[in-house]
């Protein structure tokens, strides 16, 4: 008999998708019908470690109220924010409606809507979910921007972890520019009773992004790489495993180095137990060339996301930055892109078993 299965259960009157497996102990749960959002997943590390690999939401009014901030929201159109929702794409200035509190649109508009449960199976190597969601589901997000869009995003959890493949298509008649980004959160501390601040962490970069330059674009200027991107500081220089400590992290990192995985190349940013010698890795395909770094105050987790793209990409884009990030696809075009989330023990290889700047544009959550 198969150890992996798919089902449902409710909760708070919603229907949760559970994807398990039970010969390593690992479960996910999600939510298609509020942004197709991956809320939890437990596993055991190969060493036993039971580990909680998400930051669930207490509860799903949590979700509603703040759809950024549990689980993995996924980000499409754009991730990040674009201030007072107002975008410049090939000389048209659109503006965007259902602005934040702040004035700005954030994080797109899929985290909070319907996704249509296309398949839902499990066999001997896998448990799997794809969802979808479309313009011609959702009419009212062509205001302010009128790119008809489909977007998939197929949730697998094998012997290997758990990975998100998105595709994104064009189906309309004109270019498709966008931007995707995945928030998942990782939950700290790796076991219980253990200190966040000795978790270890590394992200591959090389350059950071200077987010309130990217905020603060003026109406006709141009830009260049060198004048919204700096190479990292000593206090953020992660590519080394570093103590988390008392520092808090919100910012974006550029030029990442992929790292080979069993002859494919990934961007990997992990965080790491000294004492349990566990580990969890986000491993993203090098079409991701931005990873926001992200401690969410008042709630004890990490994230590593990946975005394909900076905040503000559209304004970036119009302004003449050649290396802006911004996806454009022709009609019928698709792209794809893959998320995984890893549990590791120490001696195990493979995809098996600072200080924050202070004053910078959020880019986080």
């Amino acid at each position: 008999m198969s150890p992996f299965s798919v089902g449902t259960e409710v909760r708070e009157g919603e229907t949760i998708y559970v994807l398990a497996d039970q010969a390593r102990g690992a479960s996910v749960r999600i939510w298609p019908a509020f942004g197709n959002n991956c809320l939890a997943y437990h596993t055991r590390a190969p060493n036993g470690c039971e580990v909680d690999v998400i930051l669930e939401p207490p509860d799903l009014t949590h979700v509603r109220q703040q759809p950024s901030w549990w689980g993995t929201p996924l980000l499409f159109p754009w991730p990040g924010r674009i201030p007072g929702g107002r975008y410049v794409y090939r000389g048209t200035t659109y503006q965007l409606p259902n602005l934040e509190a702040n004035g700005s649109a954030i994080h797109g508009f899929v985290k909070t809507r319907r996704w249509r449960v296309d398949d839902a199976a499990a066999d001997a190597e896998r448990a799997a979910l794809r969802c979808s969601i479309s313009s011609d589901d959702h009419p009212e997000t062509l205001e302010g921007y009128p790119f008809p869009y489909r977007v998939t995003a197929a949730y697998e959890l094998n012997e290997n972890g758990l990975s998100l493949l998105v595709t994104v298509a064009n189906t309309g008649n004109e270019p498709l520019p966008f931007g995707f980004g995945a928030h998942p959160y990782f939950r700290l501390p790796l076991a219980p009773g253990d200190d966040r601040g000795a978790c270890l962490i590394t992200v591959p970069a090389a350059r950071r992004w200077n987010l309130a330059r990217i905020a603060a674009l003026g109406p006709d200027e141009r830009v260049r790489w060198d004048d919204v991107t700096e190479p990292v500081s000593e206090a953020l220089d992660l590519r080394a495993r570093q103590p988390l400590g008392e520092h808090n992290y919100d910012n974006g990192f550029a030029e990442l180095e992929p790292t080979s995985v069993e002859g494919q190349r990934w961007i990997e940013c992990a965080v790491a137990n000294p004492r349990t010698g566990v580990s969890l890795a986000m491993q993203a395909t090098p079409n991701f060339g931005t990873i926001v770094v992200y401690t969410p105050p008042g709630r004890p987790g990490i994230c590593f996301e990946p975005w394909t793209c900076p905040p503000n990409v559209f304004n970036l884009a119009a302004r003449g930055l050649d290396r802006s990030g911004l996806i454009v696809l022709d009609p019928g075009q698709r792209w794809e892109g893959t998320m995984r989330l890893i549990c590791r023990s120490a001696g195990t290889h493979g995809t098996h078993g600072a200080t924050a700047v202070q004053g910078e544009e959020h880019a986080g959550a």
